[in-house]
């Protein structure tokens, strides 16, 4: 995901899953995390406030996890 520094962000996050509860969370701009259970979705919404790259994961540990990496990525605002 990327975006620009002092952007309002809303995310939508959505489990598709039928069987199983998923969590997401986003080092530094949403560390306490989301848990959502089956079929359950979610809106979240925070201030880009700091430039740099932010890993995005699973809270809720799942070996199918193991290999999913996403990363926030917020990047400067180059006004000029």
């Amino acid at each position: 995901m990327n975006v620009t520094v002092d952007w309002n962000v809303i995310i939508h996050i959505l489990n598709n899953d039928t069987s199983q509860t998923h969590g997401f969370a986003i080092t530094h701009y949403f560390d306490q995390g989301v848990t959502l259970q089956p079929g359950k979705a979610c809106d979240l919404t925070f201030f880009a406030s700091q430039t740099g790259t932010f890993p995005v994961y699973n809270t809720i540990f799942d070996t199918t996890d193991l290999f999913e990496h996403s990363q926030l990525n917020v990047t400067p605002n180059e006004m000029v």
